[in-house]
This record gives C-alpha cells, sequence and structure tokens, in this order.
C-alpha cells in the first residue's frame, strides 16, 4: 500500500514538472524524457530493496521462534 502511495504521489509530481516543461520550452522535454526512467528506477529499486529487508527480517524472527 505505501509503494502505490509513493508511486501516485511521484507520478503526480512528476505531472507538475512536465506540465510546467511543456509550456517553458522544448529542451525539458528532453530532460524529461531521459530524466523520467531514471528517476523512476531510483525509487522503485530503493524501495524494492527496503521492502525485501523488512520480509527478511520477519522471516529470520519467525525461525527463531519455531527454534
Amino acid at each position: 500500500m505505501i509503494g502505490n502511495t509513493i508511486g501516485f504521489l511521484w507520478n503526480a509530481i512528476f505531472y507538475a514538472f512536465t506540465h510546467t516543461a511543456v509550456h517553458l520550452s522544448e529542451v525539458f522535454n528532453v530532460f524529461y524524457t531521459v530524466l523520467n526512467p531514471l528517476l523512476n528506477l531510483v525509487w522503485i529499486v530503493s524501495f524494492w530493496s527496503i521492502s525485501l529487508s523488512f520480509l527478511t527480517r520477519s522471516k529470520q524472527k519467525e525461525s527463531e521462534v519455531k527454534s
């Protein structure tokens, strides 16, 4: 649920950026085309790795309880 919320907010910010950039110049379209996939990759990979670390901790605690 948190990942969906962060993704929604991230895309809303990017929408505002592109909406503004369209009125300024064509140069911003190039920046958007290049940076959009890279910045999306940054937040997706970081959130994914944080999620995996929390899942690993919970599984380790379960195995300690069973032992």
